[in-house]
């Protein structure tokens, strides 16, 4: 399914009239900063234009937009996995309902014809973090003693409380409460920041199990899983 225009041609309108004001404010700024060292002797005057280089000019507009909306673009691209089905509950809620064969047919299909990246996307958020709940407590102690405090409590910012329950079993009394205490102050943590501990997390769960350490359902209805409130469950990693 191809983009609708509309949605391109709003976005690159909304880039256009930021970077239209951007490349304005820059070119004032130069003037600005030009006609403040009229006063000055001459030597100083070469100085600061030397120093100021072509800041405000068309060239260097030109060059820090196009270097600017390269960054941004690469940035966009590398979370386009995110973007695929990290944050939608349709795709997990089917991974997890699909069954181990039909889901090795998906793969093997998607493999085919040459989709290895959409394969690999599709595996990632089999497991995203709040199906920690499917795990036994065992394997949640274990898990624990291998995150950073600081990184569970901003992935556990985005769960819901049936999650947060779940984890406060498994610590001891001081720890839950320091974690709870610490959640009621985190209120403007980026979202991005939660994202990036939920992803974190997920990486050690995959480390832990890929040696053995713990084992980790994968195809299974999770005990209770679709009983949890769909408002405040978030399926980004």
């Amino acid at each position: 399914m191809a983009v609708p225009t509309e949605i391109i041609t709003d976005i690159l309108g909304q880039f256009e009239s930021k970077f239209a004001e951007i490349v304005r404010q820059r070119g004032i700024l130069r003037e600005q900063i030009i006609a403040a060292t009229e006063h000055l002797p001459d030597e100083k005057k070469e100085q600061i234009k030397e120093s100021l280089g072509d800041f405000g000019t068309e060239d260097d507009s030109k060059e820090r937009i196009e270097r600017f909306v390269t960054h941004r673009m690469n940035l966009f691209l590398a979370n386009m996995t995110t973007f695929l089905c990290g944050g939608d509950e349709r795709v997990h809620d089917c991974l997890w309902r699909i069954g181990e064969e039909p889901l090795k047919r998906i793969e093997d299909g998607l493999y085919a014809k040459g989709e290895e990246e959409l394969c690999t996307s599709l595996n990632e958020f089999i497991f995203v973090f709040d199906d920690i709940v499917s795990l036994d407590d065992r394997a949640i102690q274990t898990i624990l003693r291998e995150v950073d405090i600081k990184q569970l409590e901003k992935a556990l910012l985005l769960s819901p409380e049936k999650v947060r329950q779940k984890i406060y079993g498994n610590v001891s009394n001081r720890v839950a409460a320091t974690i709870k205490e610490n959640l009621s102050y985190m209120d403007n943590v980026p979202r991005r920041e939660c994202f990036a501990a939920r992803r974190g997390i997920i990486n050690t769960i995959s480390r832990l199990a890929e040696e053995g350490t713990i084992t980790m359902p994968r195809f299974e209805i999770m005990p209770g899983f679709y009983e949890l409130d769909g408002a405040d469950f978030d399926y980004g990693y």
